[in-house]
């Protein structure tokens, strides 16, 4: 405040002596002052770029590390569920289940104050002229989006224990999605912020 206030007097100072130095009649003195304001006021917009700049480098850094982990996470996640899958069927057989019917569950969601409904696929599939049964591990929002069909695999003793497919290769286009929006903003963000920089340093309010 008391910075701002000595500003403003250095303002009208300086138009005053600008206006004596442009007739001839300003002292030495006076070109002194001149220059002592345009340095403290190169100074304090040097020291609010400053501010604004660290500012803006931690919540980049911040986003940054986010999405990266964010991503991270979702490909990790696919790819150990999917090698457990791999893991858990070796030495089961593969075969083709049909679309038998959906159940509907209903849930409600705190955030909108309202019931969500999702619906399970429910599939069955021959073995030995015997019908056995098994669900898609996604569950949808619409009954009609189902697959006609789906590969499962089940252990050739028990076919009981099955593992029905699951696209983690969606997971991880999802992962690496997100990690192209990280690549945007890793490429546009310093332009973004050495311009912000400069709007908020020169607009202070």
């Amino acid at each position: 405040m008391i910075l701002d206030q000595t500003l403003k007097s250095l303002i009208h100072l300086h138009r005053i002596v600008l206006c004596q130095a442009v007739s001839g009649s300003a002292t030495d003195f006076q070109v002194q002052m001149i220059i002592s304001y345009l340095v403290m006021k190169e100074g304090r917009l040097y020291m609010r770029k400053e501010i604004i700049r660290r500012m803006m480098k931690s919540f980049y850094m911040i986003l940054y590390i986010t999405l990266f982990l964010f991503g991270l996470a979702i490909i990790l996640a696919a790819l150990i569920n999917m090698h457990l899958d791999n893991k858990e069927a070796k030495g089961y057989i593969e075969t083709t289940a049909s679309f038998s019917g959906y159940s509907k569950d209903e849930t409600y969601d705190l955030s909108n104050e309202k019931y969500v409904t999702e619906y399970t696929g429910h599939y069955t599939f021959e073995v030995n002229g015997q019908k056995y049964k098994t669900e898609a591990k996604e569950k949808r929002s619409n009954s009609d989006s189902f697959k006609k069909t789906i590969k499962v695999k089940y252990d050739p003793s028990n076919p009981n224990i099955n593992i029905p497919e699951y696209a983690y290769y969606k997971d991880i286009l999802i992962g690496l999605g997100v990690w192209v929006i990280l690549f945007f903003f890793l490429r546009n963000g310093y332009i973004t912020e050495k311009k912000a920089i400069e709007y908020y340093a020169t607009h202070p309010n």
